[in-house]
């Protein structure tokens, strides 16, 4: 049995190895340190060295699910750290990070540690990341139209022209570029940005697509549990089961609600209690999208709406909004552990939104993948 610590780069690794040979009370050990490249003959000498009894931890980084999908088979158990929970004091080298992963496996192993031990981060299915994926191009894409959008209405009000947003984005707005009185190099630059912009709209709409019928595929009972809330889109469901994956690994509400990124850090000792911010390293996907809904999930049912009205007076906008996204959720936790649907459910709605989300993840069909590259793009109805 060895213990291997792993400190990923780019190209390459630096393995940490702790080999126990005749057992800890007798037997001699000692760390060795191999660096091998992710590619070619290298990373299948690294891989020939892993033993089926082995455990190895990696620390979290852009590559560190794809090094941990290639060595898994290999291995008896495979571990990500969390770097953002972990800490560690003095200097800092390949080495060193390498040698500290390896003593805190070996002990995290050997002495059955916890999550004060050794802090790890969870491994989704490889669906579920590349639903997560799909999810980040599609912001990126809905940021990046953004900027175009504001750019050319920068170019107009640079030029001295006043129009609204909402006008110059309209339809027909193209064809009366010829109209303003621009110049040819600006027209240019408008024209380019117009077409950048409905680029990726399309685009967009493909993602959006592929989001339902992956999530549909993954998370069905889930999504139809979740629409019961009004306010929730089947876009926010499978935005919120894509980042929780599954409600029973969360231990509580508590934890869940912490996941989520809508529970604030509270340190209390005797009579004094200090309440922080949200934890900036969970995940931020949900609480975003349900962000856009609050005036919704208000008035989804008459104890939101009474504590609703409650909780806002003498707050800031954010506490309350936040405090509500909060109770949604703790809803939302009991509903998919329980499976049942919201206490306060509007029966026509719900149908209603269940039979639009069926109808669209017909329309998608099986050939999302090729229907960008053919053009065959349509918009569906969210």
């Amino acid at each position: 049995m060895a213990f291997h610590g792993i400190d990923l780069h780019n190209d390459s690794l630096l393995d940490a190895r702790f080999a126990i040979e005749d057992g800890l009370d007798r037997g001699e050990s000692k760390i060795s340190m191999t660096k091998y490249y992710l590619y070619g003959d290298s990373f299948e000498k690294f891989k020939i060295s892993l033993g089926p009894e082995d455990y190895v931890i990696i620390e979290a980084t852009t590559n560190s699910f794809w090094l941990y999908d290639q060595i898994k088979p290999l291995v008896k158990e495979c571990y990500v750290l969390n770097v953002a929970k972990y800490k560690t004091t003095g200097n800092k080298t390949d080495k060193i990070d390498a040698r500290k992963l390896v003593k805190k496996l070996a002990y995290y192993v050997i002495a059955q540690g916890d999550e004060d031990d050794l802090p790890l981060v969870y491994i989704p299915t490889k669906e579920v990341r590349e639903l997560r994926s799909l999810f980040t191009t599609y912001n990126l894409n809905k940021k990046t139209i953004t900027q175009y959008r504001n750019r050319i209405h920068s170019i107009l009000k640079g030029n001295g022209i006043v129009l609204k947003k909402t006008e110059i984005f309209k339809k027909d707005f193209l064809k009366s570029l010829t109209a303003l009185a621009l110049s040819k190099a600006w027209i240019f630059q408008l024209e380019i940005l117009f077409d950048q912009i409905h680029a990726l709209e399309k685009s967009t709409d493909v993602i959006k697509d592929a989001i339902f019928k992956i999530g549909n595929d993954i998370f069905k009972e889930e999504i139809e549990i979740l629409l019961s809330i009004k306010g929730f889109s089947p876009f926010t469901a499978i935005a919120l089961m894509s980042d929780v994956v599954s409600i029973e690994r969360f231990k509580n509400v508590k934890n869940f609600c912490a996941y989520l990124r809508t529970a604030p850090k509270v340190k209390a000792s005797n009579l004094s209690t200090y309440v922080g911010n949200t934890n900036r390293f969970a995940r931020s996907l949900t609480c975003t999208l349900m962000t856009q809904s609050v005036n919704h999930f208000a008035e989804a049912g008459n104890y939101l709406h009474d504590f609703y009205c409650r909780i806002k007076v003498g707050k800031k906008a954010g506490v309350y909004r936040m405090a509500l996204i909060r109770k949604v959720l703790v809803c939302a936790y009991y509903m998919l552990k329980r499976k049942t649907l919201f206490y306060w459910t509007d029966e026509k709605l719900h149908q209603m939104k269940i039979q639009e989300f069926n109808r669209v993840i017909q329309k998608c069909g099986d050939d999302w993948r090729s229907r960008l590259n053919h053009g065959q793009i349509e918009k569906k109805v969210a």
